[in-house]
């Protein structure tokens, strides 16, 4: 109920909304529908999907598939979050709990696409993963 008051439910479905045209804070409750066109567009229209926890093996699949070597300053991260952040629970993971319950359904699926897109990709390619060398 929090989320409604504070008007963060428009959030809800963000990433979905965002593949299939909207933008993020449009006042549209996301239909399964809407689910099943953002899952397509991301195995058809989409010509890279990385996984950011996955950033090193998602820059060498990029280099695979496009070409070039990979530099060491592309393994960089540059978008450090800080320690015990607003959201984050004991030894920096996200907590969950500071959502109360709630649950964005329609991003989790489209999430669940894009890990099974990236698997797909990753076993189409003939790399070897391993950092560049020094």
């Amino acid at each position: 109920q929090f989320f409604t008051i504070m008007g963060l439910d428009r959030a809800l479905g963000c990433q979905t909304k965002m593949i299939i045209g909207r933008r993020c804070l449009d006042a549209h409750n996301v239909t399964s529908e809407d689910v099943a066109l953002a899952k397509e567009r991301l195995r058809r229209d989409f010509a890279f999907v990385g996984l950011t926890h996955r950033w090193g093996e998602a820059i060498l699949l990029f280099h695979d598939m496009y070409g070039g070597k990979p530099s060491l300053q592309e393994f960089s991260n540059v978008r450090p979050g800080g320690a015990g952040g607003a959201t984050q629970g004991p030894a920096g993971h996200y907590d969950h709990a500071l959502l109360g319950g709630l649950r964005d359904w329609a991003d989790a699926e489209v999430w669940e696409e894009a890990q099974a897109v990236f698997e797909a990709t990753r076993r189409d390619t003939r790399r070897i993963f391993a950092a560049p060398e020094r």
